[in-house]
């Protein structure tokens, strides 16, 4: 089979070239010389980069609320676990006792029955 004959798949996904950003950021002037136009590319690189951060911090509040909704739910399940498994600080003074006696009691039992046996 000869190559001029075969076509492209269609389907298939084409690489982007390394330099597919400038293409994109290109106003469509093209420069002759290599220095000018790699110094205009610089300064629509620049341009690009001063309306991202103008964007980003026009809507710094949609970025907030973005973040704050991805960060609100771990920081209520710790804020819940801290609360979940706490030591009792008040206690029955006669709840206490009575498993006091009742440990020393089974001790004592222990050692009567390996005495006793």
């Amino acid at each position: 089979m000869e190559r001029k004959f075969l076509k492209p798949n269609a389907f298939a996904p084409v690489p982007l070239s390394e330099n597919f950003w400038r293409v994109l950021v290109s106003t469509g002037d093209d420069e002759s010389s290599p220095a000018v136009g790699s110094s205009q590319a610089a300064i629509r690189a620049d341009n690009v980069e001063a309306e991202v951060r103008r964007v980003l911090h026009e809507k710094r509040n949609v970025v907030d609320d973005a973040v704050l909704k991805q960060v609100a739910p771990t920081a209520t399940n710790v804020v819940g676990n801290q609360y979940e498994n706490l030591i009792e600080l008040s206690f029955d003074q006669e709840k206490l006792i009575q498993e006091e006696e009742e440990r020393r009691r089974r001790q004592r039992e222990k050692i009567v029955n390996r005495i006793l046996t």
